[in-house]
């Protein structure tokens, strides 16, 4: 089981403090929401997804940061969403 942390500070991605060990050949994350240099205010959707989908069922767990704070803690990778 692995560990995906998607850092959202002002939308842009930055390194952890603590770098997560690597993802799996051919793992990949990405932000579906917000969108890039998107302007966000109010409750927003934080959405991610794992591909190639059918490695999603050995991530554990997603952590979703926003200013430095975590905001998120996703249990269940295929979903991958959460509000914020």
């Amino acid at each position: 089981m692995f560990r995906l942390i998607a850092l959202l500070t002002a939308f842009s991605f930055v390194a952890s403090a603590q770098e997560p060990p690597p993802p799996p050949l051919g793992l990949e994350l990405r932000i579906i929401s917000p969108e890039p240099d998107f302007y966000v205010s109010g409750t927003t959707l934080l959405k991610a997804e794992i591909v190639p989908k059918m490695l999603a069922t050995r991530v554990a767990q997603l952590l979703f940061f926003a200013d430095g704070k975590q905001v998120c803690n996703v249990l269940d990778p295929i979903a991958a969403e959460c509000m914020w």
